[in-house]
Formats: structure tokens, C-alpha cells, sequence
């Protein structure tokens, strides 16, 4: 937190409304798989438990066209790369609600400060929208500036993103001590950090999505994970009557977004346990790479029962000097006891991630084996992440990385550095494509 010299209310006060926004996005591409600002709704929470008054201003959600389980394309237009230094031949787009009307919104709201939520490192540029907004029309109004950019690159936030305060890491009873001092707001003598359970209710969409825990048990040279949660825990989950109303009003899917989630299985089944008792059937969904050493025919069987249909794991490639989580004959029978309990092609979904200084071959030889499962492949281009082993090792030989975020979007970073060759990326996600189309074959190895 930024060194405090004065409060922005001249006088100590008991109601303080806070604007939580989750700003458009910048972007080559960005499909809506059941996003949701999670780090914001759980801040909600613990405001308002402290007595603080919040709304949550979701000016990404903004959807042209819904498809498949809720999941949908973002509303989006053409937009400049914003660093000219860059000759980059894909089209960028901005994705989210019309400026416009994000203006008309925080000119109409009212509010007496706003908290600016970050993700991915290389999209600030629509944090920096939203603090370019809120100063155009409420400069009075303090901005603060808190997430995984803001976390991972806090001296670039400092610099230059116009924020009067910028958060770095979780944001925890000291961070809250510092808001109120800020402005000038009374909480209460026993203040309330732990145990509050994310604030879904604040937000109206077509599917409910949050973190069932926090952290991984897993460091991964590549992830940042456990540098922005080092401790792994389960989060106290929202009142169940809060789904209840959602499914009465048509609310049909729920989307996991743990990568951990099957390590917390018996407080998964608890909690999908307690939502079928109410006559809560979710069709569930974990997009984020769930670990295939964790499924055994009763953690498939109970997936499948009861309702997920949307399953996908981290691979990444293999190589034992990269990842060590699982080998070939574990995903073998992680797979075959998928497909035994009823899990489709469609629904089983694995990543492969494009690494520096991987051999092709070794992408190849791990596409091949998982074709031969009969899964869906999802390819993943390397993205360097400020804090992590690669990212150190890859700042000595590009050290452009540590000055300009924007150069750690995967489209941007293997084209720039010419990690791989820019047509066998494409032939490969070409075939992805084509393979992924396919019905299930009688090829595969079950």
C-alpha cells in the first residue's frame, strides 16, 4: 500500500460507499467460459462486513451472443495495440461494455471510492480506462487499484496507471485498516477478516462461478499460484438460499474455477451434497486444469452423478524436467475411469502448454497420446508471469519483459522472440480444431 498523507474525508464517518469495477479487457482473443471478478466479490464481502457499503460494477459481462451452458462471445470492438513499438499482424480488441456507457454508468452512480480490480498482467490498459474515467468525472473520488497485476507488477502500477493507491498481495485485516484510514471511516471495534464467504449475490448473470479454494499444493516454475496465495485453504462457501433463488430464476450452470478443486473433494461433495438436498441440480464446470492424479473410479463416479460437464486437466507436456504431477500410464487410467462412469469426449479436456525451449516433438508425442485417448486437446501458448522460475530465467534473455506487461500476452511474447515457428502453431491449433470436431472413435484406446 501506497504511504498515506491524509484522508480523502475531512471528517471521521460511519457510511462509506465503495464502486468495486472489473474493467473491459484488451485483447487478441477472450471467449466468456463463466467468468466472474472473484477477487472483488470476496473484498464485497469483507467490506461489508465491516461495515462499509458496496456494489459491484462488472463492465466486462457485457455478451453478444450466448451459447452452450452459458458460456458466450463478449461483446468486443477493434481496437489500436497500444504499444506502437510492436508490429503485432493479429487484431486486438477491446471486450466488454461501450465506453460510453461505462461514463454514463459511473457519472450516474453514486460512490466515495472506487476499487479497480486486475487480472492477467498485459491487461491493464482496461484498468487504466476505468482510472482515466473516474478522474475525467469524479477526480475528487480515490481510486485504488488492487489484484494480480497490481500485485505481480506494482512498480509499473505505480508509475503509471494514475491510481492514488495501489494494493499489492491479499488483501487482509492491515489492507482493510489502511481503507478506512484512508477515508476516514469508523469500523468497528472488533473488525471481521476471516471466515466470509464470496459475495455472488451482487451479481446477476446466467450462471453462478467463485473459487472453492484458495492457493495449490503444487509450485510450478511457470505458475504463480502459490505467490499470490501461499497458503492452500478452503473458502467459507455463500448461503445456500442465495443458489436456491438462482435456480428458482433459471440459473442452471456453476462453474468451479480451482485448480485444486479434487484435492478438497470431500468438501466438494459436502457442499454439492447440500445443494441437491434443496433440489439443487447444477450442471457443474471446471475450466481451469484440474489434476488427473486425483481421479480414482469414485471421484469420476461421483463427478459424473451428479452433474459435471465440463472437466479440464492440466498436462501442460511430457517432460519429467517440466512437470512431475503425472505420467502417461496415470492418465491412462485417469481417463478409462472417466469413460467407465459415462464422461464423453466432449466433456474431458486436457491442456498442452507451448513452453520455450521445448522440443516440438515432445508437443507432437503428447498431442498424438492424448488423441489416442479420445479427449479433447485445449493448446496453451506460454505466457511469462512477473514473480516465477521461468519468468526469472527468461528476463535475462528478454528484459524487455520486466519493463512492458503487454509483452507477456502469449500472442505477443512467441511472435516478438520467434519462441516458435508462427506457422506450426497455427497448423497445430488448425488440427486441435479439426480433431476436437470429431465424434468419439473407436481409435482410442478403451
Amino acid at each position: 500500500m501506497d504511504e498515506i498523507s491524509y484522508p480523502f474525508l475531512a471528517f471521521q464517518v460511519d457510511n462509506v460507499k465503495i464502486l468495486l469495477v472489473n474493467p473491459p479487457v484488451y485483447d487478441f482473443k477472450l471467449y466468456n467460459e463463466w467468468m466472474n471478478p472473484t477477487g472483488l466479490m470476496q473484498i464485497s464481502s469483507l467490506l461489508k462486513r465491516n461495515g462499509f457499503e458496496t456494489e459491484i460494477f462488472d463492465t466486462l459481462y457485457s455478451l453478444s451472443e450466448l451459447k452452450k451452458y452459458s458460456t458466450g462471445f463478449f461483446t468486443r470492438e477493434t481496437a489500436a495495440f497500444p504499444n506502437t513499438d510492436y508490429t503485432i499482424s493479429n487484431q486486438y480488441y477491446r471486450y466488454g461494455m461501450a465506453g460510453q456507457n461505462i461514463e454514463a454508468a459511473l457519472a450516474a452512480k453514486k460512490y466515495d471510492a472506487v476499487f479497480i480490480g486486475s487480472f492477467l498482467t498485459y491487461w491493464y490498459p482496461g484498468c487504466f480506462e476505468i482510472i482515466q474515467t473516474v478522474k475525467k468525472l469524479k477526480p475528487e473520488i480515490p481510486v485504488f487499484l488492487g489484484g494480480i497485476y497490481a500485485t505481480l507488477c506494482r512498480e509499473h502500477a505505480l508509475k503509471y496507471s494514475g491510481a492514488d493507491f495501489v494494493f499489492s498481495g491479499i488483501f487482509n485485516d492491515n489492507t482493510l485498516k489502511t481503507v478506512a484510514q484512508i477515508l476516514n471511516f469508523r469500523l468497528p471495534e472488533k473488525i471481521k477478516t476471516e471466515n466470509i464467504a464470496s459475495d455472488v449475490s451482487s451479481l446477476t448473470k446466467t450462471y453462478f462461478s467463485l473459487s472453492l479454494t484458495t492457493g495449490c499444493p503444487y509450485q510450478c516454475s511457470f505458475c504463480a499460484s502459490s505467490l499470490l496465495s501461499p497458503v492452500a485453504s478452503v473458502n467459507v462457501f455463500p448461503d445456500f438460499e442465495i443458489f436456491l433463488l438462482g435456480y428458482q430464476n433459471g440459473i442452471k450452470d456453476f462453474a468451479f474455477f480451482d485448480d485444486a478443486l479434487l484435492y478438497y473433494l470431500d468438501d466438494l461433495e459436502k457442499i454439492i451434497f447440500e445443494l441437491e438436498k434443496r433440489g439443487i441440480f447444477f450442471r457443474f464446470h471446471a475450466p481451469n486444469g484440474l489434476h488427473i492424479n486425483r481421479i480414482n473410479e469414485n471421484s469420476a463416479h461421483f463427478l459424473f452423478q451428479h452433474g459435471f460437464k465440463t472437466l479440464r486437466f492440466g498436462l501442460e507436456i511430457f517432460d519429467k524436467s517440466i512437470q512431475q504431477k503425472a505420467d502417461k500410464d496415470m492418465v491412462i487410467r485417469g481417463v478409462e475411469n472417466l469413460k467407465k462412469s459415462g464422461f464423453s469426449k466432449k466433456e474431458i479436456g486436457f491442456y498442452v502448454l507451448l513452453l520455450p525451449e521445448v522440443e516440438n516433438k515432445k508437443v507432437e508425442n503428447t498431442i498424438d497420446f492424448l488423441k489416442q485417448l479420445d479427449v479433447n486437446i485445449h493448446i496453451n501458448v506460454y505466457s511469462p508471469v512477473p514473480g516465477t522460475q521461468d519468468y526469472r530465467k527468461l528476463s535475462h534473455k528478454y528484459p524487455e519483459i520486466i519493463e512492458e506487461p503487454l509483452l507477456h500476452n502469449d500472442s505477443v511474447f512467441y511472435r516478438k522472440y520467434q519462441i516458435f515457428p508462427e506457422s506450426w502453431v497455427r497448423d497445430l491449433k488448425r488440427e486441435i480444431r479439426r480433431y476436437n470436431s470429431l465424434d468419439e472413435t473407436a481409435a482410442s484406446l478403451f
